[in-house]
């Protein structure tokens, strides 16, 4: 049973589930026991909602250009916004929880649990920056079904590729 984005929004205390395409799935809110909150996939708001959308750039050609050509810079819009050794899980991190420390003042909502895809950096990232700190919340996880059963079958999948299979022969003297 889906309805459309909007009910997420409603004052009442009822739990919704929104998946990556803004589309609420009310049956799942039982499989996910959330105790009347809601419960959103921040990947969604991140991408599709007006507002919140941030990019990280670690990058910036022309600093980069004028760096390997050893003169100065010209005064430019530098794009680079993060630190050039971070590692992407990082700024994937700091995208999120700024969408979490932005959720009340932006949509009204407290992201009170988030559906994980297995990746605890960003999960730890939340935790620690405490974004709901002066409501006195502290964000839950829950494993998305999806990514765990993904991430068990390519963990399967590479033990069979790299261990040599023991055949066994009976052999049977009559």
């Amino acid at each position: 049973m889906y309805g459309n984005f909007q009910i997420c929004e409603d004052d009442n205390d009822d739990s919704y589930v929104v998946d990556r395409t803004g589309r609420v799935d009310i049956g799942r809110i039982q499989d996910h026991k959330p105790e009347g909150n809601r419960v959103v996939d921040i990947s969604f708001f991140l991408k599709e909602m007006r507002g919140l959308r941030r990019i990280r750039n670690k990058f910036c050609t022309v600093c980069d250009m004028t760096e390997r050509k050893n003169v100065k810079a010209k005064v430019h819009k530098c794009y680079k916004n993060f630190d050039g050794n971070a590692s992407s899980t990082s700024m994937e991190s700091d995208i999120i929880v700024e969408g979490f420390k932005n959720s009340i003042e932006m949509h009204g909502l407290i992201y009170r649990t988030v559906i994980a895809d297995g990746d605890s950096n960003v999960f730890k990232s939340i935790i620690d920056n405490r974004p709901y700190q002066e409501q006195m919340i502290t964000v839950s996880k829950i494993e998305c079904t999806n990514h765990l059963l993904r991430n068990l079958c390519k963990k399967l999948k590479v033990i069979s590729e790299t261990t040599e299979p023991k055949i066994c022969v009976e052999i049977v003297f009559i």
